[in-house]
């Protein structure tokens, strides 16, 4: 029989994760700041997700993070609030996921060592991706650090950041700052120690959805 899970054949790598997406995912709003902010995954059928992270000092309370979240969020969809009863927890590759029945979904994954919480809210129209989503995740971390984007892949060392990113309509400009030789008042339109990559994006039928730092 076969399966009805959308195949995921888009990799993706930002600062604190690697993972594979469905093709038709686009980003739509992302974030370059590594502390705290949030990526949007849209299709042209609308939003489908929302990835975010953020620094904490220790591994969160499942039910005070995802249920009470999920709790407060199904009567703001038109759902029944008693489906937060509903709402079970498990562990889903290295996320722990809850979802209801119906309604969106949100997982968590506390990486101890960085001290971050990743954070990842799902439409319900992902219910037959998210799981392979989730389990095909693993940290960006290391000695040399990823980052993949609309089929561009970038290598770079681990004390190397986006400072600033371009697009245009056919490419795509990433621009690496050494954080460790700037002086104070630098960026990477000032100092020669950055690292500019230019891409050339794949080509497609359709042009890519708008995007937009957040």
């Amino acid at each position: 029989m076969k399966s009805s899970t959308p195949p995921l054949e888009q990799a993706l790598a930002w600062l604190h994760l690697k993972c594979e997406l469905p093709a038709d995912w686009e980003v739509t709003a992302y974030a370059i700041e590594k502390r705290i902010g949030r990526m949007e995954f849209s299709t042209r059928e609308g939003l489908q997700s929302l990835f975010s992270w953020e620094p904490c000092r220790k591994a969160p309370d499942p039910d005070i993070t995802m249920k009470g979240f999920l709790e407060k969020l199904f009567p703001a969809r038109g759902l029944s609030a008693g489906l937060a009863g509903d709402v079970v927890v498990e562990s889903c590759g290295p996320w722990m996921l809850a979802m209801a029945p119906e309604g969106p979904a949100k997982a968590i994954w506390y990486q101890a060592e960085s001290q971050v919480l990743l954070s990842w809210v799902f439409e319900p129209a992902t219910r037959e991706s998210l799981r392979g989503i989730l389990q095909s995740c693993v940290a960006n971390e290391g000695p040399i650090r990823e980052y993949q984007l609309h089929g561009i892949h970038a290598r770079v060392p681990e004390n190397y950041e986006v400072e600033a990113i371009s697009f245009f309509e056919k490419n795509l400009i990433f621009f690496f700052v050494a954080l460790s030789l700037l002086l104070p008042g630098q960026n990477c339109l000032s100092t020669p120690s950055i690292t500019h990559r230019f891409y050339e994006l794949p080509n497609s039928n359709s042009p890519p959805l708008m995007q937009r730092c957040c």
